[in-house]
């Protein structure tokens, strides 16, 4: 029994990594090409007609105009943030390390803030969009950098 645990385990270990490998990469880039696709979206003229656009318009009904145009602005940067990261995890998948632009810790301090503003109900209302899941948090994670996870 001990014999057939010792051959069984690591091979079962080895087919369950490589198998989670290969799911994890597919979705990177299935949900790579999604938020190229939103984010295109959002900058549109046409955003307004379409179903997240008239969603938003909804939302003007029952939050401030301020508040609606942080979400809207925390939906862009969440897009832009997941693109960054998922296109990070491609290139470190090739070899590649790169350093965390400013641009990125500065856009997840934005998110912060804005998250802040908008408050829990503003962000329960976002969750149609599925942009600002906590499933996404991995990506704040990623571009934090070295430094920031010390802290």
């Amino acid at each position: 029994m001990a014999g057939l645990l010792m051959l069984a385990l690591p091979a079962l270990v080895l087919y369950v990594f490589q198998r989670s490998e290969a799911v994890t990469r597919d979705w990177v880039s299935a949900g790579l090409d999604l938020d190229l696709v939103m984010l295109e979206v959002f900058s549109s003229q046409t955003f307004s007609y379409t179903k997240f656009g008239r969603y938003l318009q909804e939302l003007r009904d029952r939050f401030p105009g301020p508040v609606v145009a942080d979400m809207l602005c925390l939906l862009r940067v969440e897009l832009e943030l997941s693109v960054q990261a998922k296109a990070a995890v491609m290139v470190r998948e090739a070899g590649v390390i790169l350093p965390v632009h400013d641009d990125a810790r500065h856009a997840l301090a934005e998110v912060q803030y804005l998250r802040a503003s908008i408050g829990r109900t503003g962000i329960l209302a976002l969750q149609p969009f599925g942009v600002t899941s906590h499933r996404d948090d991995w990506h704040r994670y990623l571009l934090a950098g070295p430094d920031a996870r010390r802290r």
